[in-house]
């Protein structure tokens, strides 16, 4: 459930996302989108850090998505070698669960970081909630 301008909107995790909501997902890169560093696999799924971004929300009224190169997250776990944490989505489009909007007026830094993780929930932050996969005990 979240509230986003004065409304509540009630999102089953477990629902599967439609085809024509992953074609108009958000894409972010290095060259065009204002992708700021290297987005890196975590517990939760994916994090990284973009220029401010207003378009970016947790649900605006369906679940927000945003496309990432997995080449620039796989490139980071190379380069540091640290194990993957959680499953990366094979089309690089990761489900939007959290948002920090940073910015200073005294200061040039102006940025979204966001917490994502890949369209089946996978991660830690994500099991939080149900999923279709999950067995009733």
């Amino acid at each position: 459930m979240s509230a986003i301008d004065r409304e509540v909107y009630i999102d089953r995790p477990q629902d599967p996302i439609p085809v024509l909501l992953t074609k108009q997902a958000l894409v972010l890169s290095p060259n065009s989108g204002g992708l700021v560093g290297t987005p890196q696999q975590t517990q939760d799924g994916v994090t990284f850090t973009c220029l401010l971004n207003p378009r970016i929300k947790v649900f605006s009224p369906e679940p927000m998505l945003v496309k990432i190169d997995n080449k620039l997250i796989r490139q980071m776990a190379i380069q540091y070698g640290s194990a993957g944490f959680s499953r990366l989505d094979e089309d690089g489009i990761y489900r939007v669960i959290g948002i920090t909007h940073s910015g200073n007026t005294r200061g040039n830094d102006w940025y979204t970081t966001v917490v994502g993780c890949n369209q089946s929930m996978e991660g830690t932050l994500a099991t939080m909630y149900n999923t279709s996969n999950d067995v009733n005990t």
